[in-house]
């Protein structure tokens, strides 16, 4: 005879659930943190082509997380903006030359900078100290994206949890 009992059946199903019930967290955890990978390595491509674009073009290059008014900011940023920053007011404003934006940050994913914006010089530095963007994303281990006095831009994961 051929088919499944109703015993069966409902062993079979418990055990889905069960397998179910243990998996949908460590999926949701490594959904977060390749989503922040994913924002970190796209905001470190934005940083590395404002300083291309200071070296080839030989003028200074803003970049900064900006709000949805486009204006710079340290915390609670929308998206990172690449722009020719004429009047030095750390706003794109509306005869200045946006260069690239990124994408709106996803839901989850927070972004904080330790200065408002990052000017890099038509020789490709960086003026000022290291800058620091510091990504999270809830129970993931946090990536900030350091921009060197040099002007080049690294990655680093840091040991502490986003909450």
């Amino acid at each position: 005879m051929n088919g499944f009992t109703l015993l069966e059946l409902m062993v079979a199903v418990s055990l889905g659930v069960i397998l179910l019930g243990i998996g949908a967290p460590a999926l949701s955890s490594l959904l977060n943190e390749n989503s922040l990978k994913f924002e970190s390595q796209t905001l470190l491509k934005h940083l590395r082509f404002a300083r291309s674009q200071a070296i080839d073009n030989q003028f200074s290059v803003t970049a900064c997380l900006a709000d949805a008014n486009d204006s710079c900011v340290l915390a609670n940023p929308t998206h990172l903006q690449v722009f020719v920053d004429d009047d030095g007011n750390n706003a794109l404003n509306g005869g200045e030359l946006l260069l690239a934006r990124s994408h709106p940050f996803p839901q989850g994913v927070t972004a904080a900078n330790n200065r408002r914006t990052t000017l890099f010089s038509p020789d490709g530095t960086s003026l000022g100290s290291n800058a620091t963007l510091n990504l999270c994303s809830p129970g993931v281990q946090q990536i900030n994206l350091i921009i060197a006095p040099s002007g080049r831009s690294s990655q680093a994961t840091q040991a502490n949890i986003c909450p």
